[in-house]
């Protein structure tokens, strides 16, 4: 399986789809055996992402961020 391959090529279809000022979730918990009947793939494909893209109905804005020393604990 090449997994890491489709996860990369699902990330930069939604870095793109951002870039083009487009909306999309990646979505990865279907059954995969109803999405590849549905899409009549061969027996060799195996669907592993679903990636719904279209135009957001509101803009989004800023996200906050916490700092590194908010989110990191060291522990010694």
């Amino acid at each position: 399986d090449c997994i890491q391959d489709a996860a990369a090529a699902t990330e930069n279809l939604l870095i793109a789809a951002e870039a083009m000022e487009l909306a999309g979730c990646w979505v990865g918990a279907f059954n995969e055996e109803k999405a590849a009947k549905v899409l009549n793939l061969t027996s060799y494909l195996r669907p592993v992402a679903m990636v719904p893209i279209g135009y957001p109905v509101q803009k989004r804005g800023p996200t906050h961020k916490n700092s590194i020393e908010k989110v990191t604990t060291i522990i010694r």
